[in-house]
């Protein structure tokens, strides 16, 4: 097979559902365009020979059996949601290219000696509910269902309502014991060049209800796309100068500034100016009853 042309067509494909008139890719978690999404990955993995399930919440996997080791299984994948007017790489780049490279790797070796299996997660962005994680948290039997039961988009619509209109539900959660590796080809920020991105709190550790980070942009460098999250945010400015757009007005920004952006806020940066790049560290709230 060719990898390029082979990557190059499954990214086209899957980027036309959900294709956004105004840019980018909406697809959220349960909406029509997401199960399309999922529909069509399972279409790749069957057409190359993989058994194919969804699990109870959507989570799409698809396997190939190991001739000496089968109970033991090699994973790769990544999500399949985006952001409101997302890029085409982050996520559903990584589910594709988890895809392909097994497709090559049975192609040119056989039938591996472990099982392989490609997972298509159903969420990690939280742009549609207020929850995040929700795929990686059934997979790995930490979901609280209980947290998600009553919480709405911003349309009103219900997350229980919603998952079960697509044909899913709540499922016993349980840990998978057979996993011996798991390799994630993530892009993160796509199109976003001369930009560094710091941590301070771990995302998925329920113990914290905040993510805090800084964000690092040379001079003409900025978000690949604006960005749209249901969390509330609050950024400080440490350095440099630059241009901020807040619910789609662009505003001067510079060192010392406070920003404030509401939930559901349209929001991206580009710096301007000499010498010190745009930097400001930055806070969204997580892992929060929506209800508290």
């Amino acid at each position: 097979m060719e990898l390029a042309p082979t990557v190059k067509r499954r990214l086209d494909q899957l980027s036309s559902i959900g294709s956004d008139p105004t840019g980018g890719l909406t697809r959220l978690l349960y909406s029509d365009e997401w199960l399309t999404a999922q529909k069509y990955v399972q279409e790749e993995m069957t057409a190359m020979g993989m058994t194919t399930k969804f699990d109870g919440v959507g989570n799409l996997f698809g396997r190939i059996e190991g001739k000496e080791l089968p109970n033991e299984m090699v994973m790769t994948g990544s999500h399949i949601d985006t952001v409101v007017n997302g890029g085409n790489l982050d996520g559903q780049f990584g589910v594709l290219a988890s895809l392909t490279a097994v497709e090559y790797l049975k192609e040119k070796y056989g039938q591996p000696k472990r099982s392989l299996e490609v997972i298509s997660m159903a969420e990690e962005e939280g742009s549609r509910f207020p929850t995040v994680f929700w795929g990686s948290k059934n997979f790995v039997g930490i979901a609280d269902n209980e947290e998600v039961k009553d919480i709405k988009d911003g349309q009103g619509k219900g997350f229980v309502d919603e998952m079960r209109r697509q044909g899913f539900d709540f499922q016993e959660q349980t840990r998978r014991d057979d996993i011996v590796a798991f390799v994630e080809e993530h892009i993160e920020y796509e199109g976003m060049k001369d930009v560094l991105l710091w941590d301070f709190l771990p995302t998925d550790d329920l113990g914290f209800d905040m993510n805090v980070h800084i964000l690092s942009f040379e001079q003409g460098a900025s978000h690949a796309y604006v960005e749209t999250h249901y969390q509330e945010h609050g950024a400080y400015l440490i350095s440099g100068q630059g241009m901020h757009n807040l619910d789609n007005e662009w505003y001067p920004v510079e060192k010392g500034d406070y920003l404030f952006m509401g939930s559901y806020s349209p929001q991206a940066a580009y710096a301007v100016g000499r010498g010190e790049p745009l930097a400001y560290v930055y806070s969204k709230d997580a892992n929060r009853d929506p209800e508290i």
